[in-house]
């Protein structure tokens, strides 16, 4: 199908001109590097197994640590972040050129040290700034005392102490004896006093204050009456908050320097990744091998690299039974889109089937069906152009878009324009026109949508069954096919075929077998012939013939699982009725405010668009989950495994960046 062909190929080259090799594979962009210690080919050999060499640069990976988090601080100065950056990821485009060019003029390095510097400092300002609300915290309730802090404390006869006593217990407090009291201030829950007494009582006083609650507070380390440093640290904060601005305003111009550190993180990200190249490589003595896969149609290019070598030469083979290669999927234009949607799930391995042909046009016109609405459908264009015109043609976008052109068929099919837009307007035409596309109105007889719901569920688990069955013979697994996926195939067909021939006749399920001739006959060959198949085959190589039986029994019962996955199906109707169900509701609430005076009509308007773009927003995204699930869990579990890996060529690439040649 769409699965590239790779191709595994391992480079030679003399020592001297290993980092020149590296460089040139990665220039050409087209061969998927593999660990070589990792590879059947290659792993037992002893060179492989002493290999040592060094897979990055400690420097270039802690340079790019500080790049990142700097980049991070800056992202908070980005105040043109536009509504889109904020759901797309837009990478500014430069050219090979600009990335080496920056790179090596930009003095990037004093740039990180400034930033550093700045943030170190206004997490210091931060922290300071905390500390210091929190003392002014704590000396709000001791305002009013007029003593200085440093005097609280032991003099040589006298202690003084400060604390806090639960207001009911302020009583209490009256009750020791030999101490005088001083109160500063009181709140809902706490008295904050003063206390004094002698230094011989201290040990029974104290031991009386904690009995009744008694909480002493600190002010060790503080000078002054409170008032006072409460106003002194006040003054401190506005001296901290005018050098954070300060810091701040100078951060916020080395941020217009963002794109330049972009650029260097992407070309040093690059070299980076050589270093990893040369340590899935090995080294010999004398020479430097590196293994990886390209693609069959690659193959032309690799002499032109090898030519600039003096010492270079490869070798080509085809991938071993052992071999894992990565998978690269390359489909028509028109389908290419819907690979996001394989990818999503798991890429196939180069002995599957590509599932992204099959599932296109069925993903498609499922979302059309989940949508069921042309104005929606027009809505969904309009705006997936929109989008692409801002973001370039993105797959995510393109497949909306497919799904807004189906939408479209789908709506004029059920009579759908923005719900029952066009029967509530008194315009003739638009009437005509709905009527005239009208194939069934499921508002007013839902069992036509019903059927062909159903009928698209039969289509594609019958498809997969039968690319099951195709996956088997191509693996060597002929009977093992003909007993699971093609009797499973022929047996829903027919029984299915026949339940219809009997609801249509009048006729028993049983008549229609054994009672219609030679056609009945045939139909009920293929039902129970498969079911034996499945009984006394699908039970897999065991020696016991009884063991055997039971399995394909336990097999058989699989078909309720057929019948939920058919009947998965229905959510198609389910979610096109629910879309004009919603579209009608709007329209109905925007023409019972028309009435309102003077205002009415801005109210139906507003109700209008803003409930239909409502709607258009959560009806598309239950069509493409749904429509998603319905490849994944009701169709995928009938031949795919998935299993690969990505095909990703060493090449230059960025990270933040768009680069282009």
């Amino acid at each position: 199908m769409a699965i590239v062909k790779v191709k595994k190929i391992t480079f030679i080259v003399h020592k001297s001109e290993k980092d020149e090799l590296v460089d040139t594979l990665q220039e050409a962009g087209i061969v998927h590097i593999s660990d070589i210690k990792e590879d059947p080919d290659f792993k037992n050999l002893p060179e492989v197994k002493e290999k040592k060499v060094e897979s990055t640069n400690p420097e270039i990976e802690y340079t790019l640590s500080r790049i990142r988090r700097v980049i991070e601080f800056f992202n908070q100065f980005d105040t043109k972040k536009g509504f889109l950056e904020t759901f797309f990821e837009i990478k500014p485009e430069i050219t090979e050129d600009d990335l080496k060019t920056v790179s090596q003029r930009y003095d990037y390095k004093r740039t990180l040290s400034r930033v550093e510097e700045i943030e170190k400092r206004l997490t210091e300002i931060k922290n300071l700034e905390v500390n210091l609300q929190s003392k002014i915290d704590s000396l709000r309730k001791w305002y009013d005392l007029d003593l200085p802090l440093e005097e609280i404390g032991e003099s040589e006869k006298v202690e003084i102490i400060a604390g806090t006593v639960p207001i009911n217990n302020e009583e209490e407090l009256k009750k020791i004896e030999g101490i005088e009291t001083s109160v500063v201030s009181l709140d809902s829950r706490f008295t904050y006093t003063l206390i004094v007494f002698l230094k011989e009582d201290a040990a029974r006083i104290k031991n009386e204050l904690l009995k009744i609650g008694f909480e002493q507070v600190d002010f060790r380390g503080m000078k002054g009456r409170p008032r006072e440093l409460i106003e002194k640290y006040k003054k401190e904060i506005e001296k901290l908050e005018e050098e954070r601005i300060k810091q701040t305003e100078e951060a916020r111009k080395l941020a217009q320097e963002k794109l330049n550190l972009l650029i260097v993180y992407d070309y040093l990200s690059n070299i980076n990744s050589k270093y990893r190249v040369s340590g899935q490589g090995i080294e010999t003595k004398a020479t430097f091998l590196v293994l990886g896969w390209i693609k069959e149609k690659d193959l032309k290019k690799v002499d032109k690299i090898v030519k600039k070598f003096d010492s270079a030469t490869y070798i080509v083979a085809d991938p071993g039974p052992e071999d894992n290669p990565p998978t690269f999927i390359d489909n028509k234009k028109s389908i290419k889109p819907f690979e996001l949607l394989t990818k999503l799930y798991g890429l196939p391995n180069l002995r599957e089937v590509d599932p992204t042909p099959l599932l296109t046009p069925f993903f498609a016109v499922f979302f059309g069906l989940c949508l069921t609405d042309a104005g929606y459908g027009i809505s969904l264009i309009i705006l997936s152009l929109l989008l692409m015109k801002k973001l370039g043609k993105m797959q995510f976008l393109v497949v909306l878009l497919y799904g807004g052109i189906t939408s479209i068929f789908a709506g004029a099919m059920t009579g759908s324009w923005f719900g029952d837009l066009f029967t509530s307007l008194p315009i003739p035409f638009l009437h005509q026109f709905r009527n005239s596309l009208l194939l069934f109105d499921p508002m007013v007889n839902p069992m036509p949508f019903f059927y062909l719901s159903l009928a698209f569920g039969l289509l594609q688990v019958e498809l997969g069954l039968l690319v099951g069955f195709y996956k088997r013979v191509k693996n060597g697994e002929f009977l093992d096919g003909l007993a699971n996926e093609l009797s499973w195939f022929f047996m829903l067909l027919f029984v299915i075929l026949a339940y219809l021939i009997s609801s249509k006749s009048g006729k028993s399920f049983g008549d229609v077998l054994f009672h219609s001739g030679f056609i009945g006959y045939l139909m009920a060959f293929f039902i129970f012939a498969p079911i034996a198949l499945i009984i006394f085959l699908s039970g897999g190589t065991s020696g016991s013939f009884i063991v055997r039986v039971v399995k394909g029994l336990y097999n058989l019962y699989g078909v309720t699982g057929y019948v939920g996955d058919l009947l998965s199906y229905v959510r198609l109707m389910a979610l096109g009725m629910v879309t004009a169900g919603i579209a009608m509701s709007i329209n109905i609430v925007a023409k019972l405010v028309l009435p309102v005076p003077y205002i009415g009509i801005i109210l139906a308007i507003l109700i209008f668009i803003g409930g239909h773009l409502f709607s258009i927003i959560i009806n598309v995204m239950g069509a493409f989950v749904h429509s998603l699930r319905l490849q994944y869990v009701e169709f995928f579990t009938k031949f795919y495994d998935n299993g690969g890996y990505e095909f990703k060529p060493f090449s230059i690439e960025g990270y933040y960046t768009e680069i282009k040649k």
